[in-house]
């Protein structure tokens, strides 16, 4: 069968909760969650705390991607058939 495209509130839903979701990952969970396991955070100027928080959420998005591209590869039929194409 062929899955049916998503609407456009459904989209708009999915992009603004994305988005929000790593906003709020970038400006609060990150600096959590590495001034707690990581004590020399605290010590970093603001410019190497902007790239610290940048590399902690494109790591997060690398594997949320990744995992959605193996579960794709593992349970979609017309990958199953022709992984090459």
């Amino acid at each position: 069968g062929s899955v049916e495209p998503l609407s456009l509130q459904i989209l708009l839903l999915l992009v603004s909760g994305s988005f929000l979701g790593f906003q709020w990952l970038f400006h609060t969970g990150s600096p959590w969650v590495s001034q707690n396991l990581c004590k020399g955070f605290l010590n970093l100027s603001p410019t190497e705390r902007t790239e610290w928080k940048s590399r902690a959420v494109s790591t997060v998005h690398a594997l949320l991607v990744g995992l959605f591209c193996l579960y794709i590869y593992i349970f979609d039929e017309a990958i199953q058939k022709d992984p090459v194409w």
